[in-house]
């Protein structure tokens, strides 16, 4: 019976979790076309970190995600493993990247490197040009 009661803890957090996330993400300031006051460009993609976990599964390791539109017109070259910024300091790397076209958009998981403080609404920026070197899409 603990074992259901603790699964029921842990779904209702994980519901909570997803609904404050929603509401971080309609809550963004927005620049007269709608889309977040951030730096998108053919090489450069900023965007705000609107979640951080310690772990999602058993096993699992610290990660923050983060999404931003405004990619009309641009075909974004990110992997896996590409060095995440935050001014010109790399503060992790991709470790998950979905594209959505429909809306022109990135969502971005990266795991932190270590020592490096990330939080909730910060901005960081990838190079969508396939740049690793924060000097190279400044």
């Amino acid at each position: 019976m603990t074992g259901r009661i603790k699964g029921v803890g842990i779904a209702t957090g994980l519901i909570v979790a997803i609904v404050a996330g929603s509401w971080a993400t309609s809550a963004q300031p927005t620049a007269p076309g709608g889309s977040p006051r951030l730096t998108v460009s053919a090489a450069r993609f900023e965007f705000e970190v609107v979640e951080s976990v310690d772990a999602k599964y058993l096993g699992d390791t610290p990660g923050h995600l983060g999404r931003n539109g405004g990619l009309e017109g641009i075909r974004p070259s990110l992997a896996l493993g590409d060095p995440v910024f935050h001014d010109k300091t790399m503060v992790g790397r991709v470790s998950s990247v979905s594209w959505d076209r429909s809306k022109a958009s990135l969502t971005i998981e990266f795991d932190p490197e270590p020592l490096h403080r990330i939080t909730v609404g910060e901005v960081v920026w990838v190079a969508l040009d396939g740049s690793t070197t924060a000097k190279k899409t400044q």
